[in-house]
Formats: structure tokens, C-alpha cells, sequence
């Protein structure tokens, strides 16, 4: 295991009397802290306790605990705008994005399909024929004949 092939059994001991739980060694050691010396002197941060005031407020606004907490901590707002602000309506957003990630304007789409053009076909033709978009949504489809 990570633990004991990289901190001997005494660091470890002195990590556990510095306030570290056996979670906290390796974020401890690796990752905040970076120095050996360091994670066995530096004793862990301990976190301000939340207005449960707040709390109460966000979770009454429909916020999870967890939502708020990130807020506060993460993303650096207020307890009082944590609380507050609506959470994103994900379906209005899932629309906005997908509006932004459409490459083709819905005229032409339409367009190839008035002329009888299905969607993949209106795609091969600008990505394999390398077609210009226009002349791809227009072109009527070439007629095989029996």
C-alpha cells in the first residue's frame, strides 16, 4: 500500500499525534503539504464550522448541505448567497448548451431536408466530400436507375 512503502511507521506515528487521521495521511503527505518535514509539523487545517442559520436557509431554498457547502468553500461565495441563489434550471441549460454546440443554423437542415436530404447524408457530404455546407443542404440526391 501507498502508506506504508512510503512513510516509515515513526512518520506515521508522528502524523497521527499532529491531528491526521490514516485518510488524511497520504492528501497530508502527497498533495496540500508536499514535504515530508512539513506533513509530520504542520498539523491540519481545521475547517470553519457553517452558520447552521444559513444552512437552514439553503436547505428550505431546495439546496443540499453539499451544494452549499461547495459554494462557500469552492467557489467563494457568501453563507447568505450560498443559501440563496437558485440552483440552474438544468433543462434550460442542457438547451443553451446544445444550441452553442450545434455546428449547422437550423435553415439549412431544414433546406436539405425540404430537398429530400437526410442529416447524415447533408454531414458526409461537408466532412468526407468536403462540401460546402449551402451546396450540400441543395444538391438533390443523385437517382439510381433499376
Amino acid at each position: 500500500m501507498f502508506m506504508t512503502t512510503t512513510l516509515h511507521r515513526k512518520s506515521m506515528r508522528l502524523l497521527r499525534k499532529t491531528g491526521y487521521r490514516r485518510e488524511g495521511l497520504m492528501i497530508g503527505y502527497g498533495i496540500i503539504v508536499g514535504a515530508k518535514k512539513d506533513a509530520i509539523t504542520i498539523p491540519p487545517m481545521k475547517m470553519k464550522p457553517f452558520n447552521e442559520k444559513y444552512v437552514k436557509l439553503a436547505e428550505s431554498n431546495g439546496i443540499s448541505r453539499d451544494t452549499f457547502r461547495l459554494r462557500v468553500r469552492h467557489y467563494g461565495m457568501s453563507e447568505y448567497e450560498a443559501a440563496t441563489k437558485p440552483l440552474q434550471d438544468r433543462k434550460k441549460q442542457a438547451n443553451i448548451m446544445q444550441k452553442k454546440r450545434k455546428k449547422y443554423p437550423d435553415e439549412l437542415l431544414e433546406l436539405a431536408k425540404k430537398n429530400g436530404i437526410k442529416y447524415t447524408t447533408f454531414i458526409a457530404r461537408i466532412n468526407r466530400l468536403r462540401w460546402d455546407p449551402l451546396k450540400a443542404a441543395t444538391t438533390k440526391r443523385m437517382e439510381v436507375s433499376k
